[in-house]
């Protein structure tokens, strides 16, 4: 994707671009719609729409990998015989992060804004 500024995007200029003198310059320009939305290519929506794609692909992705290797950790404890009996689903999830998977939790909270957050362009479009 082209990492080329884009300063309409910039929410640290969005004080400025609000102002009424420059929305209507804005406007009459062509760069922004009446509901103060940016006007792009074709291209460029393109683009974007496939930089979400693959945000949304690469944390599928990452998620299966995680849920495999909770699997991969529940099997091994099932074979050693460190379950305990009659536990439920959830219980042995906190047993699991209990345990020594305390990576884990911290995966899960940071879940999907590590993917989202972790590419350089801006999530939004209006101003």
């Amino acid at each position: 994707m082209e990492s080329k500024y884009k300063s309409l995007h910039d929410p640290h200029l969005s004080g400025y671009y609000n102002r009424k003198d420059v929305l209507k310059r804005l406007r009459k320009g062509g760069f922004i719609t009446e509901h103060k939305k940016i006007i792009c290519t074709l291209k460029d929506f393109d683009e974007y729409r496939q930089y979400l794609t693959t945000i949304k692909l690469d944390f599928e992705k990452n998620y299966m990998r995680e849920q495999q290797n909770l699997v991969k950790q529940l099997l091994e404890l099932q074979e050693q015989d460190q379950l305990p009996e009659g536990i439920r689903t959830s219980e042995l999830r906190e047993w699991l992060l209990e345990e020594g998977c305390k990576d884990l939790r911290d995966m899960e909270r940071t879940g999907r804004n590590r993917y989202i957050f972790s590419k350089s362009y801006p999530s939004y479009y209006p101003l």
